[in-house]
């Protein structure tokens, strides 16, 4: 996406120079966590992409892990069908598309006027006379240059967002040895044995953005009552981070069945709202 001449003074751009931030987030149920996401990692550099995080919870026989890359815009679909054939079958999928034209002609455009506010500077230093305007006119420019060098750096930032697509993924197997041993409970039912709900924490830009919505997991509780796995199910990329952080914490009443203490199969639901608009 680029943006094309010839627009009226004041016009962010038409729906087709479109400034957008895309993030997929994808469920996969494997037979290899780690073997496949090492394979993801390697379609990802094939096509000039990146990893930015990784996670595997365990070592090579781990049942579980996570990952995050970015690949470039024009190879988002290509990717996406690669990774979805390593799968034995997608057990959730969801994509944010953020729109930033503005944010994007705004950086733009202050970095123009800053270059010319440098080149003005430049002018006036070559006819400074006197030292005390030689010295004034450099503290000057350097203010400027050093804006400059904080423009272009967001300003790299934004671009590289949108000119990549960032995936994320939480892979699993499809038996997990631990659900064997205990039991399946509905997120009802589950919440009736939850001592401690941390609350989470809204995400800066997602409250300053009204961005609101619903973040479900598939957990594992432990023996001991604490959560041991969060797998996410489907919510809005921008939110996930802080929810997992926050489910990660709760706390459950340990669940008995015939005298032992055994791991649960359920799901948490957290909700960001923004504050006042539901009252």
């Amino acid at each position: 996406m680029t943006f094309s001449g010839g627009r009226a003074a004041g016009e962010e751009g038409t729906s087709e120079d479109r400034k957008l931030v895309r993030t997929e987030s994808l469920g996969l149920i494997v037979k290899t966590p780690v073997e496949t996401g090492e394979t993801i990692i390697q379609i990802a550099q094939g096509a000039g992409g990146f990893l930015v995080t990784s996670n595997v919870n365990g070592g090579a026989d781990a049942t579980s892990a996570s990952l995050s890359i970015r690949v470039p815009a024009e190879k988002f679909d290509e990717v996406r069908a690669q990774i979805r054939k390593l799968s034995l079958r997608v057990e959730s999928e969801s994509i944010d598309a953020q729109d930033v034209t503005k944010q994007y002609v705004d950086q733009e455009a202050r970095l123009r006027n800053l270059r010319a506010q440098e080149q003005q500077y430049l002018g006036i230093l070559r006819k400074a006379a006197t030292v005390k305007d030689t010295l004034e006119v450099s503290d000057k420019l350097n203010e400027v240059r050093g804006a400059i060098e904080e423009r272009q750096a967001e300003f790299e930032a934004l671009s590289k967002q949108v000119e990549t697509v960032a995936i994320r993924k939480d892979i699993q197997t499809a038996h997990d040895p631990a659900l064997s041993q205990g039991v399946r409970m509905t997120e009802g039912t589950s919440q009736a044995l939850l001592l401690k709900k941390i609350e989470p924490e809204y995400p800066h830009e997602a409250e300053a953005k009204g961005v609101e919505g619903d973040v479900v997991f598939r957990i594992i509780v432990g023996t001991d009552g604490r959560v041991e796995e969060v797998h996410l199910r489907r919510g809005k990329p921008i939110l996930i981070e802080a929810a997992a952080k926050a489910v990660s914490q709760w706390q459950y009443q340990p669940y008995i069945l015939n005298g032992n203490a055994v791991e649960v199969e359920t799901f948490a639901t957290v909700r960001f709202r923004q504050p006042g608009k539901h009252q």
